[in-house]
């Protein structure tokens, strides 16, 4: 709404903007287009940062997504080498397994330091 004089009629609206504290305006109005990046640096940079920050989200999650999965594999083999050792009583079937186990794990000095397969029960 635009002020008013004395007559109650409102002023014409003008282009310019208003001159409180001694021509501030003008001064920042300058500076702003004057800047040596332009004028529209800010909102560059914001979109910038937020870009950033999503992909460093989704590296982040794709990151926790692969080690999620590598436990899981890891976790269900040795349960299933616990139950194949179970259901065998720990003879020759389970040394075979734990091998290609370690070998599947990159473990293969730990694989080849095994003692050979043993005789079942």
């Amino acid at each position: 709404m635009e002020p008013t004089d004395n007559t109650g009629e409102a002023a014409a609206a003008s282009r310019t903007p208003e001159r409180a504290h001694g021509g501030a305006a003008t001064l920042a109005g300058g500076l702003a287009s004057d800047h040596p990046l332009g004028p529209h640096t800010a909102a560059i940079l914001a979109t910038e940062h937020w870009s950033l920050l999503a992909t460093r989200s989704l590296i982040w999650n794709e990151a926790m997504s692969r080690a999620t999965v590598f436990l899981t594999v890891l976790s269900a083999s040795i349960i299933a080498l616990a139950l194949l050792a179970d259901a065998t009583g720990f003879g020759a079937q389970t040394t075979t397994q734990q091998r290609g186990v370690q070998a599947g794990a990159g473990d293969e000095p730990a694989a080849a330091r095994l003692p050979e397969d043993r005789a079942g029960p």
